[in-house]
């Protein structure tokens, strides 16, 4: 009894002018499909020609269910707003903008030269895979100094942050400043395009390494 119910309703609904059936159902209100959603979404990641698609379907009225889900994208962007503002407001009433800002741009720093990176992130002096004894001998010692030099600074800054500064810490700040903007300079003047393939290599270790330490030192002391 109840089979032949749901064949009556289907003739009934076959019959009307309200059908459900895709073929009959108004191309305004017909459904996508799983594949077509993945269709817009790949199209939208498309730079600039996605963007212009984007703005278009949000305001068209040819598929309710496409215009439903292209305004979908600017909720998620309101959210992010919404979040950033947030934060940036939290930051302001806490005093702490500067340093929230700073983590931002760390993690994203971050995820450049970690996240897309191929060469190991290697702890202490350990030496990739090219081995150091095809490395220059004074690029060696540089890149050497450089890290032992920023093991120390932050040693040096957990110390400063954690008790009020006197007179000496004031000092030892200055001096290490003034060796780190010493390094920032050399490093600067680095023509990696001209390096050796066994330098390069030490060089890209290193810094890897020593973006780490800095990254996980402001995470911690902040």
């Amino acid at each position: 009894m109840e089979l032949a119910n749901w064949r009556q309703i289907e003739t009934f609904m076959k019959r009307s002018s309200y059908d459900y059936y895709y073929g009959d159902c108004p191309p305004e209100l017909r459904p996508i499909g799983a594949w077509g959603y993945v269709g817009l979404t790949l199209l939208y990641a498309i730079p600039v020609i996605g963007w212009i698609f984007l703005i278009v379907f949000t305001f068209h009225n040819g598929n309710l269910n496409r215009r439903s889900f292209t305004r979908s994208y600017w909720c998620a962007l309101l959210v992010l707003l919404i979040l950033v503002l947030a934060i940036t407001v939290i930051g302001l009433i806490s005093g702490k903008l500067n340093d929230v800002v700073d983590i931002i741009t760390d993690l994203i720093h971050y995820k450049e030269r970690f996240g897309e990176s191929t060469h190991p992130i290697t702890s202490g002096n350990e030496i990739n895979s090219s081995g150091s004894g095809s490395v220059s001998s004074d690029f060696k010692q540089f890149m050497d100094s450089y890290e032992t030099f920023i093991d120390e600074y932050i040693s040096f800054m957990k110390t400063y942050n954690a008790s009020a500064p006197t007179s000496e810490t004031l000092n030892s700040y200055s001096t290490y400043m003034s060796k780190y903007a010493d390094f920032m300079n050399r490093l600067g003047a680095v023509d990696t395009d001209h390096l050796s393939a066994s330098d390069l290599a030490y060089y890209t270790s290193v810094s890897l390494r020593v973006e780490k330490k800095l990254l996980d030192a402001s995470i911690n002391i902040n």
